[in-house]
């Protein structure tokens, strides 16, 4: 969080801290994006399936402890995002 400088919310003015939830929101939704980008690629690659995991769903609900059902609905909706490029160009840009 150094780009929104870690300041300590006790100190923060309210509008201090209504700009701060603001850019903690545009920084979630870029992480977001760029969450379903990767899980769309890694997906792609059959990679969980050469680890023995079956698939993406399965492996990624077992290490990162997620519900299968929630890494299956985001995986349906990164494969589809590729379908709507409207969509995908007014997602926040990404630059990891």
């Amino acid at each position: 969080m150094e780009i929104l400088g870690e300041r300590p919310v006790w100190s923060m003015s309210d509008s201090e801290q209504l700009a701060t939830l603001d850019a903690l929101n545009a920084e979630i939704s870029r992480l977001q994006t760029y969450r379903l980008q990767v899980l769309a690629s890694y997906d792609a690659s059959g990679h969980a399936a050469t680890l023995g995991a079956g698939d993406t769903a399965r492996l990624l609900a077992f290490r990162h402890r997620l519900d299968p059902g929630v890494i299956k609905r985001d995986l349906a909706l990164a494969k589809a995002l590729r379908k709507y490029p409207a969509v995908t160009d007014a997602l926040p840009p990404v630059h990891p």
